[in-house]
């Protein structure tokens, strides 16, 4: 017998199963049967109960779940939470926002932005990062208990799901669109496999207006029952469960308008949708997760190369499926049920099409995608190719190489992101030597910030303080997020003087590596007076007394020959005996500015720094040589430069570079 609260309960690490325990039993009362009356797709397909499987779930879960906080939003959240339970309503403007307060907003991530105030300011970043486990535990036992009630045999349960896991890994932060997934994954299981005849769905109700109140992605519980009420008119009587699913498709849509926004509320997705469209260019060419999900990426990041993977085969797996399900049909056999033979195949190829389709233009929806198809991937290669396909060899290594990704960090290392294992706060995601200098040394300045900085600083600094630009994209004019988008890329160079004026701002939080730093340093009116490991702090010379300004001017003391205290890269560790993947990322960037601003003997040095952690980083590598050449140390920049195109950095410029000392 199978059932999603049995699946938590295997899922589930122990000290978690209490509750799962209980709502099995419950549950098992009511599911010893499957969805047509028969014995459960797992007990058809591997004959008795085996769960090896969730054991191996229960690795990826721990493996992909137990990082660093690092969410760019956790601050504003946590203090859009705050206001919510000091004043007693949500509030209907950007009232985070010292520049935009009259702002009409709607906070449709109000549930989740108090508990993130309950959570993490009580308690801190374990706390979220636990919740964050147990939030992909259910959210994987849900889609093991799909999968095997559809017949799916462990071995490819397993298989597909370490690929959507690797797929889906970009919604696993302590984020509402986790919370989304879950739901998500729930509704599909209850309409598909739980209750497949439509009856009885009322349960879908509740959680739909939970929904509704912490993400705008609720949308996708009422598409998710459509998908699969359209599925279900290919079928031999299937018109009347499709009419079912449709009356509950309205009643979902009716139980959104219960948000404090009413109608705005449940019109916010498409109006989130109507300004994505209208500035697509700008939104994919700004923010990654706005591209399309088969645009190029230089950086070959592994979930793009897992969805395409994981989607390529669930499409042959579904059609076949289908197409076996129609001449099941047209052969006009006797056996019974929604979901007899591959009767599920039908809607799950409409929800393969729907949930596919909405990943062409945003790549941010690749997690819905692969953790509503997975599961019905499973089971098509169950049935098709039968329960002894792939076996357990295939499934294991993929496990293996997935945990062996993420506790070593190769993963993220390899994808260029700031997530690493781990508790408490991530040590590269937040600006915090910038935050702190600016709250220690000028705790009265209008404060420019970068867009991914916006939130962590109006997080830690309100209500003394708060962004220019925080992560709240609805939360002010489209046009302002594109003049600061324009003043970070160089593209519109006068955009930020530009917004400076109209605004009084004096400071600059701007990470090291956007031209926006490099043209503050050619500025005489700007002047450096902060560096952190990716973050530097400018001001207006104007606007500091002349006496501060002589401490802290680090250009001063660059001039002058004098060296700086810089912070590095947090020390990479190892995983037992094995030592963890790690970048120099701190001193890369921050060689980059000193070699922006002409300070190569400064520079050199810290790029040295990078080399001694990390001697094979191709980055570090191209970097020194490129210093040396500048240096005129010949022969040291052709070696570099050569042991850099050798590691495989993309070589453009040090080609160029090497070429020419071949010419002196």
């Amino acid at each position: 017998m199978t059932s999603a609260a049995h699946d938590l309960g295997d899922v589930l690490p122990p000290e978690g199963r209490g509750a799962a325990t209980l709502a099995g039993d419950a549950a098992s009362r009511a599911s010893a049967a499957g969805p047509d009356g028969g014995p459960t797709g797992a007990t058809r397909a591997a004959g008795g109960p085996s769960r090896w499987g969730s054991w191996v779930l229960v690795l990826v879960v721990l493996a992909t779940g137990i990082f660093e906080l690092h969410n760019l939003d956790i601050y504003l959240h946590a203090r859009t939470g705050q206001w919510i339970v000091e004043n007693g309503q949500v509030p209907t403007t950007n009232v985070m926002s010292p520049l935009h307060g009259d702002h009409p907003t709607v906070q449709d991530k109000w549930l989740f932005q108090v508990g993130s105030h309950l959570v993490f300011d009580r308690w801190g970043a374990n706390a979220c990062i636990l919740l964050r486990v147990v939030l992909m535990a259910v959210l994987f036992a849900v889609m093991a208990s799909t999968a095997r009630r559809l017949g799916a045999s462990e071995g490819a349960l397993v298989m597909f799901l370490v690929l959507a896991a690797l797929a889906g890994r970009a919604r696993f932060m302590f984020r509402p669109g986790l919370v989304s997934m879950v739901l998500l994954v729930v509704t599909v299981h209850f309409v598909l496999v739980r209750r497949p005849d439509g009856r009885r769905t009322w349960p879908l109700l509740l959680l739909q207006l939970l929904w509704a109140n912490l993400h705008g992605y609720f949308i996708l519980g009422p598409v998710a029952v459509l998908g699969v009420a359209a599925g279900r008119l290919f079928q031999r009587d299937g018109r009347i469960v499709a009419a079912r699913l449709g009356l509950l498709v309205l009643a979902l849509i009716a139980v959104c308008f219960v948000n404090p926004a009413g109608v705005d509320g449940v019109l916010h997705p498409v109006s989130i949708l109507t300004d994505l469209r209208e500035h697509y260019d700008f939104y994919s060419g700004a923010i990654v997760e706005f591209r399309g999900s088969f645009a190029p990426d230089v950086r070959h990041p592994l979930d793009q190369k897992a969805f395409f993977a994981l989607g390529g085969a669930a499409l042959v797996l579904l059609l076949w499926a289908g197409a076996r399900e129609l001449g099941r049909r047209r052969a006009n056999t006797s056996e019974a049920g929604p979901n007899a033979g591959f009767g599920w195949a039908l809607p799950g190829l409409v929800l393969l099409a729907g949930f596919g389709f909405m990943t062409v233009s945003l790549r941010r929806n690749m997690a819905p995608f692969v953790f509503v198809v997975a599961p019905l991937a499973a089971a098509a290669w169950t049935g098709l190719l039968g329960a002894r396909t792939p076996g357990r060899v295939l499934p294991l290594l993929l496990a293996a190489a997935l945990v062996a990704g993420e506790v070593t960090d190769a993963t993220s290392v390899h994808d260029q992101l700031p997530r690493r294992t781990g508790w408490g706060l991530s040590q590269l995601a937040y600006p915090d030597e910038g935050i702190a200098f600016i709250g220690e040394q000028l705790p009265d300045a209008r404060v420019y910030t970068a867009f991914r900085y916006g939130s962590s600083f109006t997080g830690r600094r309100w209500p003394a303080q708060a962004a220019a630009t925080d992560g709240n994209t609805h939360g002010y004019p489209t046009s302002w997020l594109m003049q600061v988008m324009g003043a970070a890329s160089g593209e519109d160079r006068l955009a930020f003087d530009r917004l400076c004026s109209r605004h009084e701002l004096s400071v600059a939080l701007v990470p090291m590596a956007e031209p926006l730093s490099v043209s503050l340093l050619a500025r005489d009116d700007w002047t450096l007076v902060c560096l952190g490991r990716q973050e530097a702090v400018f001001v207006q010379r104007d606007a500091v007394p002349a006496e501060w300004l002589a401490e802290h001017d680090l250009e001063a003391r660059l001039d002058a020959g004098q060296s700086l205290t810089l912070p590095d890269t947090p020390p990479r560790g190892h995983v037992l005996v094995w030592p963890r993947s790690w970048v120099p990322l701190a001193e890369i960037d921050q060689t980059l500015l000193l070699m922006a601003g002409g300070h190569d003997d400064a520079a050199f040095e810290r790029c040295r720094d990078a080399l001694a952690g990390a001697p094979d980083d191709a980055n570090a590598l191209g970097l020194c040589g490129l210093l040396a050449a500048r240096l005129g140390r010949l022969d040291e920049a052709r070696t570099l430069l050569e042991r850099s195109l050798a590691e495989g950095v993309d070589g453009g410029l040090a080609k160029q570079v090497v070429e020419r000392l071949d010419s002196l």
